[in-house]
Protein backbone atom coordinates (compact mmCIF):
# COMPACT_ATOMS: atom_id res chain seq x y z
CA UNK A 1 0.00 0.00 0.00
CA UNK A 2 1.48 3.59 -0.94
CA UNK A 3 1.47 6.38 1.31
CA UNK A 4 -0.63 8.99 -0.29
CA UNK A 5 0.44 12.53 1.48
CA UNK A 6 -1.92 14.51 2.93
CA UNK A 7 -3.37 17.70 0.48
CA UNK A 8 -3.01 21.10 2.02
CA UNK A 9 -5.58 23.93 0.97
CA UNK A 10 -3.42 26.46 3.16
CA UNK A 11 0.44 25.45 1.75
CA UNK A 12 3.42 27.02 1.03
CA UNK A 13 4.86 25.43 -2.06
CA UNK A 14 3.30 22.08 -1.91
CA UNK A 15 4.12 22.76 2.16
CA UNK A 16 1.41 22.25 4.25
CA UNK A 17 1.50 25.62 6.78
CA UNK A 18 0.06 24.11 9.56
CA UNK A 19 2.67 22.27 10.94
CA UNK A 20 5.29 24.92 9.98
CA UNK A 21 3.05 27.67 12.80
CA UNK A 22 2.51 25.01 15.65
CA UNK A 23 5.85 24.92 16.60
CA UNK A 24 5.98 28.45 17.70
CA UNK A 25 3.07 28.14 20.04
CA UNK A 26 4.45 25.56 21.24
CA UNK A 27 7.72 27.03 22.17
CA UNK A 28 6.45 30.17 23.58
CA UNK A 29 4.45 28.88 26.02
CA UNK A 30 6.95 26.62 27.14
CA UNK A 31 9.12 29.76 27.99
CA UNK A 32 6.51 31.67 30.27
CA UNK A 33 7.19 29.22 33.30
CA UNK A 34 11.06 29.90 32.85
CA UNK A 35 10.31 33.56 32.29
CA UNK A 36 8.36 33.27 35.92
CA UNK A 37 11.14 31.71 37.79
CA UNK A 38 13.36 34.34 36.12
CA UNK A 39 11.08 37.11 37.89
CA UNK A 40 10.96 34.96 41.04
CA UNK A 41 14.36 34.12 41.19
CA UNK A 42 15.76 38.25 40.32
CA UNK A 43 12.39 40.22 41.08
CA UNK A 44 13.17 42.03 37.94
CA UNK A 45 10.16 43.44 36.53
CA UNK A 46 11.14 43.11 32.93
CA UNK A 47 10.70 39.18 33.55
CA UNK A 48 6.94 39.68 33.99
CA UNK A 49 6.68 41.74 30.91
CA UNK A 50 8.49 38.74 28.87
CA UNK A 51 6.01 36.18 30.45
CA UNK A 52 3.05 38.50 29.65
CA UNK A 53 4.13 38.54 25.82
CA UNK A 54 5.28 34.93 25.45
CA UNK A 55 1.82 34.29 26.68
CA UNK A 56 0.21 36.91 24.16
CA UNK A 57 2.37 35.58 21.43
CA UNK A 58 1.59 32.01 22.15
CA UNK A 59 -2.14 32.49 21.95
CA UNK A 60 -1.90 34.60 19.07
CA UNK A 61 0.20 32.16 17.24
CA UNK A 62 -2.29 29.19 18.54
CA UNK A 63 -5.24 30.96 16.97
CA UNK A 64 -3.42 31.50 13.68
CA UNK A 65 -2.46 27.34 13.67
CA UNK A 66 -5.80 26.37 14.25
CA UNK A 67 -7.11 28.81 11.33
CA UNK A 68 -4.31 27.05 9.12
CA UNK A 69 -5.46 24.07 10.32
CA UNK A 70 -8.96 24.17 10.06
Amino acid sequence: MLHKPTQSRVALGKHPLHPMLVVFPIAFLTATPLADLALWWSGDVFWGRVAFWLVAAGVGGGVAAAAAGL
